[in-house]
């Protein structure tokens, strides 16, 4: 198993009704798989099996910019809701980019 550290900065996600950016990092646990010329591909290929290790911190900003509320979630509860609002095609091509 190989792993990538993914960082991010000023991800909106909804939680409980509001919208509130997140920046921070989270560990991507993946595999290579061979490279398959029969299925066009032809170099290998990450595959990614886990996450875990999220650091974030949440701002929730008024219509102004000020800041309402913030904190600091190491929770991996809420990794499902972060990889949604940054795409898993998006954490693919920072493995790949890193490869």
């Amino acid at each position: 198993m190989n792993t990538q550290t993914i960082t991010f900065d000023d991800v909106e996600m909804t939680i409980n009704g509001n919208i509130w950016t997140a920046s921070g990092s989270f560990v991507a646990v993946y595999h290579m798989n061979p490279a398959e010329p029969d299925c066009g591909i032809m170099f290998a290929y990450p595959e990614i099996d886990a996450y875990h290790d999220v650091d974030v911190f949440l701002s929730l900003y008024d219509e102004d910019g000020e800041i309402l509320a913030s904190q600091h979630v190491k929770d991996d509860a809420i990794l499902p809701k972060l990889i949604k609002a940054i795409g898993e095609d998006n954490v693919y091509e920072e493995i790949i980019h890193a490869l």
